[in-house]
């Protein structure tokens, strides 16, 4: 589940996340037309940072140059033989953002975190993976279908990521969420799909304007076409969805005759608006704001979301305005000024007016829950900052009926996170830190409960 931010939540993210630069980075500058891929290689010594430079198109690797992290928590990379500076800022925990500066070119490029934290167990490759492509003709899903080593007419999960860009791998936070289910499936006999979502690794397709409905078609169809393999049990055929996908997974699932049932993870089931503003102030509570500052910040969040609410293409620019002034404000009050202040403006602007969260926050989940028509497996985390497990169980108790109460099942796991790892802090900062995505805890109930549905 994105975490939608508000500015305070800016101005926190680029102290508290800074000692997070380290780590591998990729980028693409846009050079009149032609795309060049911009690797940085962050190490963190001694309160200092050494990087490194890639240019994989120029067949440039490990270019040492200068960084140097300013008072304004920007980390200024810069090679004095090369003429190049690039002022760097930490939006969020995956998002570097920038200005590549180069023989008087001034390019913006965003940096996305390059995970490299692959467990020696899901390197030996405990399965058989088989390449698909699907041509919706608009774009391309490219995926894999992950099976043990020996038999066939396996059951089948289907895995769905959360919000945000996301590959195969499920990738976040330092952590390849769906690589590490591909490996635990399928040992214990079950096959695994996994796709990159459009517009992210070998799918085509624009991911920035696409809405949480467009992505639910995008695994109908992955649905229409793993039926049709030979190798797997086309009445056997699961969905699991994290996050977003945790909504995702009842809307493809309801209609869908191949479906037999599907597992929300930290899934949505609360009203979307109520929920945005439960993860605003549980992410700034979590982040140190005082009780003063966070009831400010309530109420200014609050009047954000009613008016990405009210957000329509008839009204659009009034909103917009209203938005622009209302964060403009914020950052002056915080005494950020200049350039870095155009770059939160900007960033906030993005997130508030965004196609995804315009129609997320507009949509009905309690009509979804109430039309469930196949055996369900709600999973929360008690911690959980990003969808809180005590709203969204209530909702969704509340909104079942009889008959679907019967064939529910919901579960909240004591001291678990949105990752559902066994967490202690439990903040967005401790995700990093976590060996490891899902506890054994969350594995094993989700393998219980899917060997029970299979014999069903």
């Amino acid at each position: 589940m994105r975490t939608l931010l508000s500015l305070a939540i800016l101005f926190l993210s680029l102290s508290t996340f800074a000692q997070n630069f380290k780590g591998d980075w990729e980028g693409e500058l846009n050079v009149m037309g032609q795309r060049l891929p911009i690797i940085l290689h962050i190490v963190n010594t001694d309160n200092s940072y050494q990087v490194t430079m890639d240019s994989p198109k120029q067949g440039a690797k490990d270019i040492p140059v200068d960084a140097s992290l300013k008072e304004n928590q920007q980390l200024v990379v810069q090679s004095g033989a090369m003429g190049l500076e690039l002022p760097l800022t930490k939006l969020h925990e995956d998002t570097l953002q920038g200005i590549f500066s180069q023989g008087g070119m001034n390019i913006p490029i965003t940096f996305y975190r390059i995970n490299n934290q692959v467990i020696a167990e899901v390197q030996t490759h405990n399965f058989k993976a088989t390449s698909f492509n699907i041509d919706l003709q608009s774009h391309l899903i490219s995926g894999e279908v992950d099976t043990p080593l020996s038999g066939d007419n396996f059951p089948v999960v289907v895995l769905i990521s959360g919000s945000g860009p996301q590959d195969r791998n499920s990738t976040v936070f330092g952590h390849d969420l769906f690589l590490e289910l591909a490996n635990y499936f399928t040992k214990n006999g079950w096959a695994v799909v996994r796709f990159d979502e459009r517009g992210t690794g070998k799918s085509t397709g624009n991911f920035s304007t696409s809405t949480t409905t467009d992505f639910a078609k995008d695994v109908s169809a992955v649905v229409d076409h793993i039926a049709t393999l030979p190798s797997l049990n086309k009445n056997q055929i699961i969905l699991i969805g994290h996050s977003e996908g945790g909504i995702i997974a009842p809307m493809v699932a309801q209609p869908h005759p191949q479906v037999k049932a599907f597992i929300s993870l930290a899934g949505v089931t609360a009203a979307p608006k109520e929920l945005l503003k439960a993860q605003a102030h549980l992410t700034a509570q979590s982040q140190g704001m005082n009780e003063a500052a966070l009831k400010a910040y309530d109420s200014l969040y609050a009047q954000q979301i009613e008016l990405v609410y009210k957000r329509s293409p008839e009204n659009k620019d009034s909103i917009d305005a209203q938005l622009q002034s209302l964060i403009a404000q914020q950052i002056k009050d915080n005494g950020v000024t200049g350039e870095q202040a155009q770059i939160m403006l900007d960033a906030a602007m993005a997130q508030f007016t965004s196609p995804w969260i315009s129609h997320f926050a507009r949509m009905n989940v309690s009509d979804i829950t109430q039309n469930l028509n196949k055996p369900a497996f709600y999973i929360f985390g008690e911690k959980d900052i990003q969808v809180p497990a005590e709203l969204n169980k209530l909702s969704l108790e509340k909104d079942l009926k009889e008959k679907q109460q019967a064939q529910t099942q919901i579960k909240v796991l004591a001291d678990h996170n949105h990752l559902m790892q066994k967490c202690t802090t439990c903040t967005l900062d401790e995700y990093w830190d976590l060996e490891g995505g899902y506890s054994t805890e969350s594995l094993t109930l989700m393998l219980e409960w899917l060997n029970e549905i299979k014999d069903m």
